[in-house]
């Protein structure tokens, strides 16, 4: 991809730019531009691409677990916590990195849109007959007349968003015969 040859020579020259700190702040915009891009271009691969789904069993308490451990520095540095209800005995048989990356991508933008000293809880529970797995913050939520497109490809909010989370959370969730819905948390948050 010529994204990585652009990267490794963007590498190159902030080294060579080691004592001229204003080029260097330059190079060092230039390569998180280029980080960004990858993403945007990752992103859609991912989404564009047959999703193939190998489950295995998997405790779910334990995947909550992980999806805390590895966003523990973002709500850290968000001034947000994150907080774990499940039945240590449910487990489901998933594709264990896909939901990870999509339960990721959903625990990020709730702690994204959580104000200070907020909480993040993050649930996994049994009703009637199926799995559930619910995050919830309380932050501003979604605005009614938005609701019906924050799971549509391209699709966002943010300044810098590619619009593609939630759809590929939505993909992730539909390829394992699921669904997503997304439900006002009042009085606020989702």
């Amino acid at each position: 991809n010529p994204l990585g040859g652009i990267e490794l020579f963007g590498s190159l020259l902030h080294e060579d730019l080691e004592h001229d700190p204003d080029k260097r702040a330059h190079a060092d915009k230039i390569l998180k531009e280029i980080r960004v891009l990858s993403n945007v271009v990752n992103d859609f691969l991912v989404f564009a691409r047959k999703q193939e789904i190998a489950p295995s069993r998997v405790q779910l308490k334990d995947l909550l677990r992980e999806v805390r451990d590895v966003l523990e520095a973002d709500a850290s540095s968000a001034k947000v916590s994150l907080e774990i209800d499940s039945n240590a005995k449910l487990s489901a048989s998933v594709d264990r990195a896909s939901i990870r990356a999509a339960l990721i991508n959903i625990v990020r933008n709730a702690i994204q849109a959580s104000p200070s000293d907020a909480t993040v809880k993050l649930e996994a529970f049994a009703k009637e007959d199926q799995l559930c797995l619910q995050v919830s913050d309380s932050g501003d939520g979604i605005p009614k007349e938005k609701q019906a497109e924050i799971f549509t490809p391209f699709f966002t909010t943010k300044q810098k968003g590619t619009g593609l989370g939630l759809a590929l959370v939505r993909k992730t969730i539909n390829g394992h015969g699921g669904e997503i819905h997304y439900e006002d948390n009042q009085p606020k948050g989702a």
